[in-house]
């Protein structure tokens, strides 16, 4: 019997296959081609067929029953129809994770003969979490253990998916896919791609993949090749690079910009604080053609908040795709783009795909797979076997310290009495810090001896407590009110840096007397100490980094190298425990060889993707348990491509590296065919209809949050919502403009009863659902679920009420003083930088007058439409205040010199009013001095006339109002005693008298006296600068009588 040929085409006219059937075929052969071998459909997703605009719908009808009526061309050999394929986003079934056939019986063609549609393939639940994947029959029939580590199952499987599967796979005789023709030009690049990098460039153009190549060979030149090629014909294109942690942006962008063949090409870095949730703001971010952001800022952008649309992505490149597993980021992007119906290449770039322990590590790669509906690309060896760095394994077993476990816990006992003491002074909130804290230097001081656990009680201990603190602060960022929980943050922030101090120098004395019994130094650190001595005698350009597991011993260890081996050991840690600045400083610094830095103590946020060419040694101090930590932590040991020494304490090498060989000859094999995991397992959750933001099970806990920190400026917490926190949650109460809003337990069971999926959410993420969804139904969230602004509290993301607030706000009154102390030179030099003069120069010189240097002034990038733009901070003043951005320039030069143009009249606006103020002031006083003896009051004090004039500064953008200069004369009508309340407002300025005791004279709330250090307003005397517009803000939200006492006070003064 002749064939069937159908021709599969797409609803842009474009052929997507054909396909040569048996005679006896039917409808559900053809639709399954959709999913099956032929992948025309998306994977997870609906495809409707259609012949002649009609759907075919009937699965048992044969084929040569509808195309033998309707047969447009009769060929020799058989019949040739068209068939329509139309997609749409309604998943109809999900593939499961791991292999394709049945771990114990290996079923294949058995599984055809089944009576059912879909085939069930049942995950195995173990102790292991092996996932391993078994077919109806065999789970029917009973299984004990687990086929992998024979540990006992679960009587209920991990998880049930569904595969379809054809009728009889012997009726389809033939396939042939579409043709691509993908125009591949030579990449013109500089350095000249070697040729497995060739080989990974065209891989990648013709497909999903997730390429494995070893630390140091060049993945990220891949990336920026492939950025060329699929932005060279799309001006309205752009590609988005997404990384894991945040030092590698910069990295990666520097990287694209230096070397793209896309002349003045477009990057633009996000990550951090740095990044604004409006409409604009993204509007402006999706003007560049290359977005280098973390995953987690890709994920609100695309997911929580909808301000960013892929709709125009042609490439998305994830760095370090083994972390594309679980609840990690990368797999809410992946999902997100497997709905889009024509979504962008996607390509992963990883050293290791394996990411954890060693358990199934073929299911682990099919998983990642289908995560990316790509497959695993690997180099040939011989390709690639000349330009691997060569690696010289070492293990150090180091003598076990033998101290006296009494003497180390009176030890420890003892120093935590003494730092106590010594921190009475703190709030209760940050001694609790304290204490969980100090519970950490047990570990130390059995990893490091008593010495280490010294340094960590005296040192290392209250850094981490303030890098936590202004993590926190920056949650308050923006906002009248959060202005002042801000305010409240860094002031804790300074009692730390003050008890720091006293920690530093007073401890380590008073623990002088408690040494009997303890090694100084434990054997594991004095091993380290001799190893590193041995290396710098052989070789004095040694570069090292040493890996800890934990934040806790890096700063003691640092120390201890630096005492004991050769100064110029520098601690590393991630976010949470150190500070960007800090970090990219001590980095640089490492990598600068001109620096006396030769050696980092880091924890494992060194370990992925951080690019330093001239490390030589790599130690793991502590113990490792997975395949990647091997790969990546000798990945940094580059030598200038060289490779090096590699030492080990607790792991061995050649365990580790028969480990690591496995797990690349897994990566080697030929890959199956690889179905993406589609859209999520649960449909509950929430979508803006307008705009595509999510509420969803991932998210819904920090997206109350966020609304909560926005409402109550830090006042009330996530855990303060839920009443009670501690036992079953019986409501969610959360403020409002007007009153609080309450969802009740019956009201989210009624919900469930109405959304059933919404039974496998945590009681949390419930009550969470549901409290965000009455408040965007309220309009207290908006349509991509930004809290919206709350009463009292100014618009914060509005460009011209940023530009019109008072300029001083930005900064806090250390800064001021700063500047006040040095306006003078400083003036001069802004003037003649304005007249024509180099700015950055100009700016240099000013940061000069501040006893800063080069470092001190930090150009960063503002995302614009084309061109350059940048802005200034000078990490030189406290807070490390930023200025509006320059103009958008074609050149980085050009843009800096704007930018510093835009710092230097910023400062001319924030100085000038000092120096005008103070002078009026001057006169003022003086005025009041030579008259108010003349009605009886007393004479100026000599400690008014020492003490410094503090004055609040005004917008520039306002004018100076300007200020009465009243003498006694003036305050007094002829032949009338002087009111008492004028004289104690001239005492109050004259005695120095405290705001708190001025506000307390005249009846004034401690509302007004908190509003009024909320705008820095620390004394009498300042409430003679402020300007009527000054005073409306000020009483927004007072009661009248509040008010008008206020007036009167300050009336009084003037």
């Amino acid at each position: 019997m002749p064939p069937i040929t159908a021709v599969y085409w797409g609803v842009d006219g474009a052929e997507m296959g054909r396909c040569r059937f048996a005679q006896d075929s039917k409808v559900a052969d053809a639709k399954m081609l959709l999913k099956g071998k032929g992948k025309l459909a998306k994977p997870g997703h609906e495809a409707q067929l259609l012949f002649k605009d009609v759907s075919l719908k009937d699965p048992s009808r044969p084929l040569l029953q509808i195309f033998g009526q309707h047969a447009e061309a009769m060929e020799e050999g058989g019949i040739q129809m068209d068939l329509q394929v139309q997609l749409s986003a309604q998943v109809v079934f999900k593939k499961g994770d791991g292999s394709r056939r049945c771990r114990l019986c290996d079923l294949e063609e058995e599984e055809w003969s089944q009576e059912y549609d879909k085939v069930p393939n049942y995950f195995l639940k173990c102790k292991s979490d092996c996932q391993v994947l078994v077919c109806k029959a065999c789970w029917d029939g009973g299984i004990e253990e687990c086929p992998n580590c024979h540990e006992a199952v679960s009587s209920l499987p991990s998880e049930v998916t569904f595969t379809e599967k054809l009728e009889d796979p012997g009726r389809l005789l033939e396939f042939t896919g579409p043709v691509q023709k993908v125009d591949l030009k030579p990449w013109r690049g500089k350095p000249d791609p070697r040729a497995y990098q060739e080989a990974a460039f065209k891989a990648a153009v013709h497909g999903n993949r997730i390429l494995v190549l070893p630390t140091g060979t060049g993945k990220t030149l891949v990336a920026t090749m492939l950025v060329d090629h699929f932005l060279a014909d799309e001006p309205q294109g752009f590609a988005v690079v997404v990384v894991n942690v945040a030092p590698l942006v910069r990295q990666q962008a520097d990287y694209i910009r230096d070397k793209s063949t896309i002349q003045a090409v477009r990057v633009t870095e996000q990550l951090g604080n740095g990044v604004e949730w409006t409409e604009e703001y993204w509007r402006a971010v999706r003007q560049n053609q290359v977005i280098v952001c973390t995953a987690e800022i890709l994920r609100k952008a695309i997911i929580d908040h909808a301000f960013l649309r892929l709709d125009g992505c042609k490439l998305l490149v994830f760095d370090e795709a083994h972390h594309a597993l679980g609840g990690h980021p990368f797999v809410r992007i992946l999902e997100r783009v497997s709905e889009q119906a024509s979504g962008p290449r996607i390509v992963g770039l990883t050293a290791c795909f394996l990411h954890g322990r060693l358990n199934a590590p073929e299911a682990k790669r099919q998983q990642l797979e289908d995560r990316f509906a790509g497959t695993i690309w690997v180099p040939e060896d011989a390709d690639i076997r000349d330009h691997l760095p060569s690696f010289n394994f070492e293990r150090l077993v180091a003598n076990r310290s033998g101290g006296d476990l009494v003497s180390e816990r009176i030890f420890l006992q003892k120093a935590r009495e003494l730092q106590q003491s010594i921190l009475s002074g703190l709030p209760q909130d940050l001694q609790d810090m304290v204490v969980q804290h100090a519970n950490k230097a047990e570990g130390v001081m059995k990893l490091l001896g008593r010495a280490g656990a010294e340094f960590y009680f005296s040192h290392g201990l209250l850094p981490c407590i303030q890098q936590k603190l202004e993590i926190r602060g920056k949650v308050f960022s923006k906002g009248q009110k959060s202005q002042r929980s801000s305010s409240k943050i860094q002031a804790k922030i300074a009692q730390l840096e003050d008890m720091q101090t006293a920690c530093q120098s007073d401890l380590p004395k008073r623990l002088q007397g408690l040494q009997a019994g303890l090694d100084d130094i434990s054997g594991k650190a004095q091993a380290l100490v001799q190893r590193l001595q041995e290396l710098l005698e052989l070789d004095e350009q040694t570069r090292c980094i040493v890996f800890v597991a934990e934040v806790a011993p890096s700063y003691p260890l640092a120390e201890l190298l630096n005492s004991r081996v050769k100064p110029g050991i520098l601690p590393v840690s991630g976010r949470s425990s150190m500070s960007d600045t800090v970090r990219e400083t001590n980095l640089r610094k490492f990598r600068d060889e001109k620096e006396p830095v030769w050696c980092l103590v880091a924890t494992s946020c060194l370990e992925e993707g951080i690019d330093i060419p001239s490390c030589n040694v790599v130690v793991r101090f502590d113990k490792f348990d997975n395949v990647k930590s091997h790969v990546q932590g000798t990945g940094r040991c580059r030598g200038a491509g060289k490779g090096g020494l590699v030492i080990y304490f607790e792991n061995d090498p050649e365990e580790e590296q028969l480990r690591a060989q496995q797990v690349h000859q897994i990566a080697q094999r030929d890959a199956q065919e690889p179905v993406a995991a589609g859209p999520r397992q649960s449909a509950a959750g929430s979508i803006h209809p307008a705009t595509g933001a999510e509420i969803n099970r991932g998210n819904c806990l920090t997206l109350l949050n966020s609304y909560i920190s926005r409402a109550c400026s830090g006042n009330m917490s996530l855990d303060d919502a839920f009443k009670p926190s501690s036992a079953a949650i019986k409501k969610c109460v959360v403020p409002t403009r007007d009153t609080d809003l309450t969802v009740s337990a019956e009201d989210v069971k009624e919900e469930v009863r109405k959304n059933p999926e919404l039974a496998s959410w945590m009681p949390r993420e419930r009550f969470a659902l549901l409290t965000l969804m009455r408040l965007r139904e309220q309009g207290l969230l908006s349509e991509n679920h930004i809290p919206e602004v709350m009463p009292g509290e100014q618009q914060t993301f509005d460009a011209q009420e940023v530009a019109s607030r008072r300029r001083h706000l930005r900064f806090n009154p250390k800064a001021l003083e700063l500047l006040q102390a040095v306006k003078s030179e400083m003036l001069k030099r802004i003037r003649k930088g304005l007249n024509g003069g180099n700015s950055k120069g100009i700016l240099k010189e000013c940061v000069d007058l501040l006893r800063g240097g080069t470092d001190d002034i930090v150009y960063r990038d503002v995302p614009c439409g084309s061109g350059f733009q940048r802005r200034v901070c000078l990490k030189v003043l406290p807070d490390e205040p930023c200025f509006p951005a320059g103009e958008s320039c074609p050149k980085k030069v050009e843009a800096e010199q704007s930018a510093a143009r835009k710092a230097l009249e910023e400062l001319q606006a924030l100085l000038e009013p000092i120096a005008e103020r103070t002078e009026e002031l001057s006169s003022v006083k003086e005025a009041a001095a030579k008259e108010i003896p003349k009605t009886g009051a007393p004479s100026e004090s000599p400690r008014a006339q020492e003490a410094p004039v503090q004055v609040a500064l005004e917008d520039a953008g306002t004018e100076l109002s300007p200020l009465p200069v009243q003498n006694a004369a003036a305050l007094q009508d002829a032949g009338a005693e002087m009111s008492s309340a004028p004289m104690q407002a001239a005492a109050a300025v004259e005695e120095g008298m405290s705001l708190k005791t001025f506000c307390a004279e005249h009846g004034l709330s401690d509302r007004l006296h908190t509003k009024l250090k909320g705008e820095d307003i620390r004394s009498p005397e300042e409430l003679l600068m402020i300007s009527e517009e000054d005073i409306s803000k000020i009483t927004s939200e007072l009661k009248i009588g509040d008010k008008a006492r206020f007036r009167k006070a300050i009336e009084s003064l003037r």
